[in-house]
């Protein structure tokens, strides 16, 4: 659908997880993950860093994990290791089918992990594309070339629950061809139940064939809930992907709910993750 020059038409797509308002525990929880250790670690915050600042640090930081090649188990542990930052989560219980409309890339729900030396909440969510059709949205065989898919793409993490926020960032690499890392702590939209962020995504054609967001993951931390109370906390996670003349314009993020607007209809879908694991966050 082409782009009229004197209107822009905007839909919003407005996912949330499948009957969600919450998550479901009654009678349903289950072990935790084992906890990695922790000795010989050291918080983020010991070298004089805000939340801030140890978002972004963490943000970047697994990045350079997962390009490394490290499995989300693999970070995990590396997290604790390092950086005293444990994840907390378990599963509620259920099974929730993937409310995915598109299997190019998978999003992973957010993981709550908690640092118990500077007593902060970390979110992280993951995004994974697993395979080349990228290259269906602007393949030209005949010129070596890095070009724009389209307009931006987006990735977002909301929660059932209003919280106290830190801060936000997010961070990605390519697939090995042509691209390095990025990364932003400026997000689209925020506010107390999630942030998202927009990019722009790139392929590259030459010897190889290269994305530069191939992989990324949203980090968010924060104190408290927004009550001070202790409340069962949990999220999920949304990619958006635009190609031709489509762009990602925002976000609309509420409570359990992640809504999308692009300038037209037509050259766009989005990657829904499942609920996350729940936490006791207080």
């Amino acid at each position: 659908m082409a782009l009229h020059l004197k209107s822009v038409l905007t839909m919003v797509i407005l996912l949330t997880a499948a009957g969600a308002t919450g998550p479901a525990i009654a009678g349903a929880a289950t072990t935790a993950p084992s906890a990695p250790s922790t000795a010989g670690c050291h918080s983020l915050h010991a070298s004089g860093k805000s939340d801030k600042q140890a978002t972004t640090a963490l943000a970047n930081y697994i990045n350079t994990l997962r390009e490394e090649g490290m499995t989300p188990d693999q970070v995990e542990a590396g997290l604790a290791s390092t950086y005293c930052i444990v994840r907390i989560d378990h599963s509620d219980g259920t099974v929730s089918a993937a409310s995915s409309v598109n299997s190019d890339v998978k999003s992973r729900p957010p993981t709550i992990d908690y640092d118990n030396q500077a007593h902060l909440y970390y979110a992280i969510a993951y995004w994974d594309w697993q395979n080349t059709n990228f290259l269906d949205d602007g393949f030209n065989p005949f010129s070596p070339y890095t070009k724009n898919l389209g307009g931006t793409d987006g990735f977002a993490v909301t929660f059932n629950t209003g919280l106290l926020m830190s801060g936000w960032s997010a961070s990605w690499s390519g697939n090995g061809c042509h691209y390095g890392s990025g990364g932003t702590s400026t997000a689209a939209t925020g506010d107390q139940y999630g942030a998202g962020f927009k990019f722009q995504d790139q392929d590259y054609l030459n010897n190889c064939v290269g994305f530069n967001v191939y992989h990324g993951q949203e980090v968010i931390s924060f104190t408290h809930t927004q009550t001070k109370t202790c409340k069962s906390v949990q999220g999920f996670s949304n990619y958006g992907h635009s190609w031709s003349t489509t762009s990602l314009s925002g976000f609309s993020i509420g409570v359990y709910s992640i809504g999308f607007s692009w300038t037209s209809a037509g050259h766009d879908w989005a990657s829904q993750s499942q609920p996350g694991g729940v936490a006791t966050v207080c």
